[in-house]
Formats: structure tokens, sequence, C-alpha cells
């Protein structure tokens, strides 16, 4: 709210809180409930943190992106790879159409099967040992 208080705003338009539901672990096919705790006070009184909640991703993308003013985000390429130019002062960034884009920030959210993942971890983008199986 602080930073940008329309920002924060279009997020808690689209904000759901779940600190103030029913938490723990539940048998969805008798929806008998093992477990169940509560979150609000126990996140509040133990932790001191805030009360949480959720905002759907393409919700968040919107937000976010909807923030910006033109021309500052490409969306939509396939990364290739990355690379921290010198003296930190950037990122430059290589798409697989060929296409190369600098930038102060990078924020590498290219997928499961992430390039950026890839690169930063030296790591297989996709299956086995690329850190990111999530079935078979």
């Amino acid at each position: 709210r602080e930073i940008d208080e329309q920002l924060f705003n279009d997020l808690m338009a689209k904000f759901t809180f779940t600190g103030c539901r029913k938490n723990g672990l539940v048998d969805a096919l008798r929806t008998e409930w093992y477990c169940p705790f509560d979150a609000m006070s126990t996140a509040a009184d133990f932790f001191s943190l805030p009360y949480t909640g959720v905002v759907d991703r393409p919700d968040l993308q919107d937000i976010l992106l909807n923030s910006l003013p033109a021309g500052t985000l490409t969306n939509s390429k396939k990364v290739a790879s990355y690379k921290i130019l010198d003296d930190y002062q950037g990122v430059r960034v290589k798409c697989e159409d060929g296409s190369e884009h600098e930038g102060d920030v990078y924020v590498g959210a290219d997928g499961i099967w992430s390039a950026t993942r890839s690169q930063m971890w030296n790591e297989a983008a996709k299956g086995r040992g690329s850190g990111c199986t999530y079935s078979g």
C-alpha cells in the first residue's frame, strides 16, 4: 500500500482471505476433517504474521500487467537464456525467436519447465534431473 496504493487496492479487490477459513486435512470423498486448526489465530498470535490470502494467477497477472507503463514489458516470448550484465548493471534476455531484451530486472516467470531455472541451477529444463518433476 505504501509503494502503490492503486495497485494495492486492485489486488485487494481480487484478494481472498484464507486465514478465516477452516484449515487442516480433509478427506475429500467423505468430507471428514482431520487435524483441523485455526490458521488465523496461529499466524497472528504465534508468528506475528499478518492474515494471509490468495489472488488467482490470471487476476494477478492482469493487475500487474495493467499497472505497468506501455512498452515496459515483453510478454508471450519463449526465453532461451539470460545474462547478467557487467557490474550487475542489468540483464539481457535472449528469446528463442532470436530477439534480445535488456532491462534492470528480469522476472523469470516462464513456467514449470523454466529456461531461467534451468540456467540458474545448471540443470535440465524438463524431465529427469530437472528438479521440477511433478508427476510420474
